[in-house]
């Protein structure tokens, strides 16, 4: 597992860290395999309020420069120095860890970008161990092409490099000129990278193929799963890292997973049995690609659709597109529709959102093989799809050869 690249892995992500009730913040980051579900983060979140001063860049800044809290004034803030020493004090104890991703979400808009980028970059400096950062410096292999480029052509380190093991990634995120003039301000010179909101209902939804955002935020609503499960994986694909956050419920989180979310953002980071991505490690690998098919049956011409119990005559995604999910077993998958994202079952009558056993997993028996016809049956009762969307068949016949090809 430690062979697999950064953008390979997907993790769980702590969000706004400081407020969770774990203190230290650090210990969200300690994993148990005999509670994979308890804590086991590979990201934290903290925002950040600057309070500007005189400093000398790369030098010397003081210590209230930046502090953390979610509005700009609260009671007993504290300053990102406080927490950065809470990292060193981690990392002291766990020297060969895998890369934690840190997300500073910048909350200040007063007084102008002014000089931010020595700012951070100089407080980074004197109140972490620079030694300890991942920089974007290390993923220019060709200084001629910008960051993004360098990310698609030559992709990232394996997490068992010298470069990423034990290393922490500091990503701006928040205030968007900032973070953006951050990004294009000699970048190969900077501490942190910075990432770039992107829609969760945008069904036009395109990864970028240059620029110097790898990094990419987005705020995730089941209610759009039908198009940001579908839009997300374009960005693994690409080797570009993807960070949801408000996975709050099991629902989102088994989405995100799906959906190859390199960070899945949570508030639920403990007791909570669903919010794990392994049960051995703090990481999973992301799925390589999705097997989207059509189901149309050769008899009656009709599509299968995100409704159990309708057929469609003309084709259209995401209503009519399956995803095949590849279980144990030869030919044996889990077909998932792309709109609703929930699966076909013995109940054909309806649609569960997970597989819990053989009842949501069909094998396909070839037919035709040139002509891409199969039976599709199920694994739990034996029986088989046929032309009426809400009905299964004991034996297969004419009725049951279903058209199965591959879709963009």
């Amino acid at each position: 597992m430690s062979e697999l690249t950064y953008d390979q892995i997907i993790f769980k992500a702590s969000h706004n860290s400081y407020e969770r009730t774990i203190k230290p913040v650090s210990k969200q980051l300690d994993f148990n395999k005999a509670e994979p579900h308890q804590l086991g983060c590979l990201s934290l979140e903290y925002d950040i309020w600057r309070h500007s001063s005189d400093f000398k860049p790369g030098e010397q800044i003081d210590e209230g420069y930046f502090k953390v809290a979610h509005v700009s004034i609260e009671p007993n803030q504290k300053t990102l120095a406080f927490y950065l020493q809470d990292l060193l004090e981690w990392h002291n104890r766990n020297p060969d860890y895998y890369p934690i991703l840190i997300t500073i979400d910048i909350k200040s808009t007063g007084g102008g970008y002014s000089n931010f980028h020595d700012e951070i970059d100089t407080y980074l400096k004197c109140y972490f161990d620079e030694e300890l950062i991942f920089k974007p410096k290390q993923l220019f292999k060709n200084s001629s092409l910008s960051l993004c480029e360098n990310v698609i052509e030559y992709g990232w380190p394996k997490l068992s490099s010298t470069e990423l093991k034990g290393k922490f990634i500091f990503c701006l995120s928040g205030n968007k000129d900032w973070k953006t003039q951050y990004a294009n301000t000699n970048l190969q010179e900077r501490y942190c990278f910075s990432d770039q909101k992107i829609s969760d209902n945008d069904k036009n939804l395109q990864p970028p193929d240059k620029g110097n955002f790898v990094f990419f935020n987005v705020n995730i609503f089941n209610s759009n799963n039908g198009v940001w499960v579908n839009t997300l994986p374009r960005f693994a694909e690409q080797k570009l890292i993807v960070r949801a956050y408000e996975a709050n419920h099991e629902t989102n989180w088994n989405n995100c997973i799906r959906a190859n979310v390199s960070a899945i953002a949570t508030n639920k980071i403990g007791d909570h049995e669903w919010c794990k991505v392994d049960n051995d490690n703090p990481f999973r690998q992301k799925h390589e690609w999705l097997d989207k098919r059509f189901l149309k049956n050769r008899s009656n011409k009709a599509y299968r659709t995100s409704q159990a119990t309708v057929m469609d005559y003309d084709y259209t995604s995401p209503r009519c597109t399956m995803i095949f999910e590849k279980q144990a077993g030869e030919n044996i998958y889990g077909i998932r529709n792309a709109e609703n994202n929930c699966y076909f079952q013995c109940n054909i009558t309806s649609m569960p959102p997970k597989i819990s056993g053989d009842c949501q997993r069909w094998e396909l028996i070839t037919v035709n093989a040139n002509n891409n016809e199969y039976y599709v049956k199920n694994r739990e009762n034996g029986y088989y799809m046929t032309k009426a969307a809400s009905k299964l068949s004991k034996t297969a016949g004419n009725d049951e050869v279903y058209i199965i090809d591959s879709v963009p």
